[in-house]
């Protein structure tokens, strides 16, 4: 692309075409490769191609599951209405998963097993929602084979292209690069974001002392090669270039201020922003693409911010409320036998009470008393304030309740006084959070919601035994009471039921 192509660009993208006229290059950079537009155009109508499919996918599935069973394509108006409920419903599930997300690994078996559990569950309520409110009558019954078939049918063929569709993203990403401007904690904890979730991009790494060699910062940029991230000197970034080292740039993310930059690389990296909306802030990649809030970016006045989900959700609170008190009183109805034979099974295998209490911190910083099956040998919690893994004190029915998360059924007592929520931060020992308060910076932000039995850090990040997994765990929490919502909840609880299917946890 020329220069004057490239300003033509500009001028029509926004007013900074003429602000910064010196800024403007030529936007291949090093290496004269041109702009990859197919593959921004493809992250930007990807989740709409796939909700697409999926809607085209449900249609097909069930129209011919009619046609086989009734043998004609007329369709009644009440089997419409059966095909909108599966629609709307699947592709919610889907939703909520991550299906329609660029950066959602769609070929992992994590995603694959959450996909058939919300399946499951979209079933469930597609059938009570059609046998309880729309009709019991003969074309419901006729229509039964058609629902059931497409809620079958879908989650299968539905994986199966994602899975083919992952290896073609796979191929593309592993030719791209992201570059992070600026070496420092919160590029580090990036970057293990970025490995662990393991994509394959190239990670490049602009700072102006890597390659300084006075020893400035040595330990941090040491640590970032050890994470196979490439080190290169501030001065060598050019914001024109689209390619890097072989590699085409899918993204520049700011994690340092603008300030500490020279003057015409910022004019210039604004240039490229308003051509090809590439640049982000630390901030909003990570709450976008990983889901967590970095805590280094934590202010005393982050709670007073617009935008939050607890500050404008009074009847969301409120319905919450009474949903938990409802599910936590059912529950227990049902689960009566269940904790009758654990507490049994408890009694029998070890010595002590079966119900475990512990002063827990909740909202705003109450202490209460948490209930749950006694899963390690009485006193333990005066032996060692974390359980490691194969903890000796643990007993053997201990063992089996922990993994599959069944000892904290009890906490449904809490749940029905108001001391807990079914979703929630989970409430810490008030031992360790006067240790955490003391030394994890605005700890305390996790307390402006109801704590809960299950929460978004449970399902995102491992069993927590240190002061650093509080710390990671707290940018899970933050995360929840800044997008504190109905959609969250939901997807928690899908999690959820894969960690307890699948014994994820402790």
């Amino acid at each position: 692309m020329m220069d004057t192509e490239v300003e033509t660009t500009v001028k029509k993208a926004n007013f900074f075409g003429k602000l910064f006229p010196a800024a403007l290059g030529h936007l291949g950079g090093p290496g004269g490769a041109a702009w990859d537009w197919r593959f921004g155009l493809l992250r930007r109508i990807y989740p709409y191609v796939l909700f697409g499919c999926d809607l085209v996918l449900i249609t097909a599935i069930y129209f011919l599951a009619v046609f086989l069973r009734q043998g004609e394509w007329a369709v009644q108006i009440v089997s419409k209405r059966v095909l909108l409920m599966l629609a709307v419903i699947s592709v919610f599930g889907v939703y909520l998963i991550g299906g329609y997300s660029f950066r959602t690994k769609i070929n992992s078996a994590r995603f694959v097993s959450e996909h058939l559990i919300v399946s499951i569950f979209a079933g469930i309520t597609v059938l009570s929602i059609i046998y309880g409110f729309i009709s019991f009558g003969t074309v419901i019954s006729a229509a039964r084979g058609p629902v059931i078939g497409t809620l079958v049918a879908f989650p299968l063929a539905s994986i199966c292209y994602r899975y083919r569709l992952e290896w073609v993203k796979a191929r593309r990403r592993s030719r791209r690069a992201i570059c992070i401007l600026g070496a420092s904690t919160r590029s580090l904890d990036l970057v293990k974001s970025i490995r662990k979730e393991g994509h394959g991009e190239e990670i490049v790494v602009f700072d102006e002392r890597a390659g300084s060699g006075d020893g400035s910062n040595e330990a941090g940029v040491r640590e970032l090669r050890e994470l196979g991230a490439r080190m290169l000197p501030l001065s060598d970034y050019d914001p024109m270039a689209d390619v890097i080292k072989g590699f085409r740039i899918d993204t520049v993310i700011l994690a340092m201020r603008l300030e500490e930059m020279p003057e015409e690389k910022v004019k210039r990296l604004i240039c490229r922003h308003s051509v090809r909306n590439q640049v982000v802030t630390l901030e909003s990649y990570v709450l976008k693409t990983f889901k967590y809030v970095p805590i280094h970016q934590v202010s005393p006045s982050w709670a007073f911010g617009e935008g939050f989900g607890i500050n404008s959700s009074l009847v969301y609170n409120r319905a919450k409320r009474m949903l938990d008190f409802t599910v936590a009183l059912f529950g227990l109805l049902l689960a009566a036998p269940f904790l009758l034979t654990t507490a049994l099974a408890v009694k029998l295998t070890s010595r002590g009470t079966v119900l475990f209490r512990q002063e827990r911190i909740g909202r705003h910083g109450q202490p209460f008393t948490i209930y749950k099956f006694r899963s390690m040998v009485e006193g333990a919690d005066k032996l060692g304030d974390y359980t490691a893994e194969k903890d000796s004190r643990i007993t053997p029915i201990g063992n089996f309740l922990r993994k599959y998360h069944l000892d904290e059924i009890p906490q449904l007592l809490n749940v029905l006084k108001g001391d807990m929520s079914l979703v929630g931060p989970r409430p810490e020992w008030s031992k360790l959070v006067e240790d955490y308060e003391g030394k994890v910076r605005l700890y305390h932000y996790r307390h402006l919601v109801r704590p809960g039995i299950t929460g978004w850090a449970q399902v995102c990040y491992p069993y927590g035994a240190s002061v650093e997994d509080a710390l990671q765990k707290l940018k899970y929490d933050l995360f929840y009471v800044r997008y504190y919502s109905l959609v969250l909840d939901i997807t928690i609880v899908v999690k959820t039921a894969y960690t307890m299917i699948f014994g994820r946890g402790r």
